[in-house]
């Protein structure tokens, strides 16, 4: 448990550097719009993965999720209880107007808002604790 972080965390290769990344995350589908401009939100994948059950207030946003390999991608701190509505909101053709998809979300893959200030958005390499040297 890192006492930093708030949640339990395992050692393993992120971004070219050894670290305590948090257990359990979840991975980011992708980022959505919310209508009324006051936060974002983000629609996450929490089915279980090979970094636990997707239960956890940190997503990782990556391409390919190789579990053997060093882990890329973005870390990011998402509000821990999905938003009510589940509605996904994507802008349209040219950027400026949020409007209501087909899509929505569900118990495995929720809308979450980004989580608030002063929490911080992204959580990168240098924010993790790290192994000591001998």
């Amino acid at each position: 448990m890192d006492d930093r972080l708030g949640t339990p965390c395992h050692f393993t290769m992120f971004r070219g550097a050894k670290v305590c990344l948090p257990n359990n995350m979840g991975l980011v589908i992708f980022g959505v719009c919310d209508p009324t401009g006051k936060t974002e939100r983000i629609w996450i994948n929490r089915e279980p993965n090979c970094l636990g059950n997707g239960t956890s207030k940190y997503v990782i946003s990556t391409i390919d999720l190789q579990c053997d390999a060093t882990l890329g991608g973005n870390i990011q701190v998402v509000d821990p209880m999905p938003l009510a509505d589940q509605v996904l909101y994507t802008n349209d053709q040219n950027g400026k107007n949020c409007m209501p998809s087909s899509l929505s979300g569900n118990a495995l893959h929720p809308v979450h808002n980004i989580a608030p200030p002063p929490i911080p958005r992204f959580i990168y390499e240098t924010d993790l604790p790290s192994t000591v040297c001998k």
